[in-house]
């Protein structure tokens, strides 16, 4: 039996399509919403801090990262910014920021999840911060092992 080439192309575009199809889709937070918050952008404030303790509890935060919300205000965040890091700003080097780091963590504070400000004692302060993979996990001490004071094993024989 031959298959010709356009059958071949055929029954790939089948496939990939109704494999595309079948992936999950992202849910918006609004669809998470009660009936009393249709026509509103966002969730309040207690459906919020029950949409994210749910997925903190099933370990699974990457949901809240993946909805529409917060990629929204990730974006507003880094076009405010100029997509430059602003920790790397403040030492005078320029970087290029890639995401948005919550200054009031998402799983102590979940209030302040889509929040760019908090206020503390009287006083406004920015809670999202843009800023670039390096200093983002050098806030979170991730990285220490990559420039360790702690001496490699050193071998007479070099072969």
């Amino acid at each position: 039996m031959i298959v010709t080439l356009y059958t071949l192309i055929f029954l790939l575009h089948y496939f990939s399509i109704k494999r595309l199809k079948s992936l999950k889709k992202v849910t918006p937070l609004k669809a998470l919403a009660s009936p009393s918050c249709k026509g509103k952008l966002k969730m309040d404030k207690k459906e919020l801090v029950n949409f994210i303790n749910s997925c903190i509890t099933e370990d699974k935060m990457y949901r809240f990262y993946k909805t529409k919300e917060w990629i929204e205000l990730k974006n507003k965040i880094l076009e405010e910014e100029h997509f430059e890091c602003e920790i790397c700003r403040k030492t005078g080097k320029y970087k290029r920021a890639c995401l948005a780091h919550h200054v009031r963590f998402v799983r102590k504070y979940p209030h302040l999840a889509l929040s760019k400000y908090y206020t503390y004692k009287g006083k406004r302060y920015k809670n999202l911060l843009a800023l670039c993979n390096d200093c983002h996990e050098k806030i979170h001490d991730r990285n220490s092992f990559k420039n360790s004071t702690k001496e490699k094993f050193k071998n007479e024989e070099r072969w």
